[in-house]
């Protein structure tokens, strides 16, 4: 089975119907006002389609990976919901299909999630519930299909402005090779300050550690080591914020994540998003960090960072659940319980059940919260973990009226360690 060619990235609008796996999704003439999208899935074409695969009896996964990128072109899905909604988890089967050995389940999780993606902006666009893309996907995951990728699988970004950031790149670049780069006994110089100012921080001597920040950061002032620049500010940054000083410590870290785009430094800038993250709630502020953690779960992908994804994907379910998009944050927590499950990360599963847990109580769906908690106390073993389950789980006992059960959960959280 051969890969459709593919359609241009950013021109989705205007993009001509796309055969997906031998069905093509078009258009159809309705009645007026009332559009309806055909995708023939579900059909006798798409039975046919079916009947074609078992023929060949084996699909390849960039076959399958390209050709939702071509679906995407070919209902006009907009870059932001590509970008955040879509490519992460490609970006994850492509990770995985250049491995020796692929994890299959994650793959298939990861393209029934995409799949639903794309259903839910074609149900919003059509006004009607759509599950043409997960039919789709379901029918190729019942054939026999070659996990490991047979070619390359491009999955980058979709972006109008694309070639304008890599000219702004380039020119940053440009403007940084007439910079004077730091010697060997500079660089030694610069890296025994940070050092020095490493140990002051971990002996919460704050004042000492900002103080040989400040002195690292004056050596390598109009050098050109942006990576190096970045790697200070972040730790002055944390500083700041560990001392207190939390408007100081954000502007900081987010004066070191500016420097490191000049820098290769990825896994740096998804620490910086991360700590941003988590000081912006500090402040009263959510919308800052769900856009940091929108960004780090984009460079974990890359990574291929499945612990970093997880937590990006669980620390947007919580913001978002304060932001009362609940429908956002489940979708976002069920992607990190996903993910958690198929990697096996314990250390997240009883975090991830204990927000939906909160998620669903705040929905009254009451049995469900219970479930969810329960599930979450089997998971946890540290003591504050398990001491914050049963203050939710007394939470709501009281909001469904059982103050006995309510004084329980209060006593076993009180019992729990503070660890």
């Amino acid at each position: 089975q051969q890969a459709s060619p593919k359609q241009p990235k950013a021109n989705h609008a205007n993009s001509q119907p796309r055969q997906l796996g031998g069905t093509v999704l078009s258009p159809k003439p309705a009645a007026p006002g009332k559009p309806v999208y055909d995708s023939g899935l579900g059909s006798t074409q798409h039975l046919a389609s079916v009947k074609e695969f078992q023929a060949t009896r084996s699909i390849n996964i960039s076959n399958i990976v390209n050709d939702m990128l071509g679906t995407a072109a070919s209902v006009g899905a907009p870059d932001e919901l590509v970008n955040n909604n879509l490519l992460p988890y490609l970006q994850t089967v492509a990770a995985e299909a250049r491995k020796a050995k692929p994890n299959q389940k994650l793959m298939k999780m990861a393209l029934e999630q995409s799949a639903m993606a794309l259903d839910e902006y074609i149900s919003a666009t059509l006004h009607q519930k759509s599950s043409v893309v997960k039919e789709w996907v379901d029918a190729l995951l019942m054939q026999e299909v070659t996990w490991k990728a047979e070619q390359p699988i491009d999955v980058g970004f979709m972006s109008s402005e694309a070639d304008t950031t890599r000219s702004l790149e380039q020119a940053i670049q440009s403007a940084a090779s007439h910079q004077v780069p730091l010697n060997p006994e500079e660089k030694a110089d610069v890296r025994e300050l940070v050092k020095q100012a490493n140990t002051a921080a971990k002996q919460r001597s704050y004042e000492t550690a900002l103080m040989l920040y400040n002195n690292a950061l004056a050596l390598i002032e109009g050098k050109h080591n942006r990576q190096l620049e970045g790697q200070i500010m972040y730790f002055k940054g944390l500083s700041q914020w560990r001392s207190g000083s939390l408007d100081t410590a954000s502007e900081t870290l987010e004066q070191a994540l500016t420097v490191l785009k000049e820098s290769s430094h990825e896994a740096l800038k998804s620490k910086t998003h991360h700590a941003l993250g988590q000081i912006y709630p500090k402040r009263g502020q959510l919308t800052p960090p769900v856009e940091h953690y929108k960004e780090k779960l984009l460079i974990d992908t890359r990574l291929s960072d499945e612990r970093g994804q997880i937590q990006s994907l669980a620390a947007l379910g919580q913001l978002l659940m304060r932001q009362k998009d609940n429908a956002q944050a489940k979708q976002a927590l069920n992607q990190a319980l996903t993910l958690a499950q198929a990697y096996q990360h314990p250390s997240f599963l009883g975090q991830i059940y204990n927000y939906l847990g909160l998620l669903s109580a705040a929905e009254d769906e009451h049995k469900a919260a219970y479930g969810l908690y329960q599930q979450a106390l089997k998971v946890s073993t540290g003591g504050k973990a398990r001491q914050t389950v049963y203050q939710n789980m007394a939470a709501l006992f009281l909001k469904t009226n059982q103050p006995h059960k309510a004084m329980a959960a209060l006593k076993r959280a009180l019992a729990q360690p503070a660890v």
